[in-house]
């Protein structure tokens, strides 16, 4: 399907809404909330690169049904594989 310069239009405007709602319902507050989880139990900050392996081995296990891995912020279940 072709939408041409008239559909970018409208993808933009339904963007511009959508924007629009977030804001109305207070994305602006809680986007500027810290992130709560930055760092592994022991105190190791957890890099972009850390969270997409961890992504992934989350996807994976449960495709799979698999056991899931293991939750690295919680301080009662550290593991050295993350």
């Amino acid at each position: 399907m072709e939408l041409g310069r008239h559909g970018v239009l409208v993808t933009h405007l339904a963007a511009v809404e959508d924007a629009g709602r977030l804001l109305e319902e207070g994305f602006a507050d809680v986007h500027l909330t810290p992130f709560a989880f930055d760092s592994l139990a022991d105190g190791t900050p957890i890099y972009d690169s850390m969270r997409a392996l961890y992504g992934q081995a989350l996807a994976e296990a449960e495709a799979a049904g698999g056991e899931l891995p293991p939750d690295q912020v919680d301080p009662s279940k550290p593991d050295p594989r993350f």
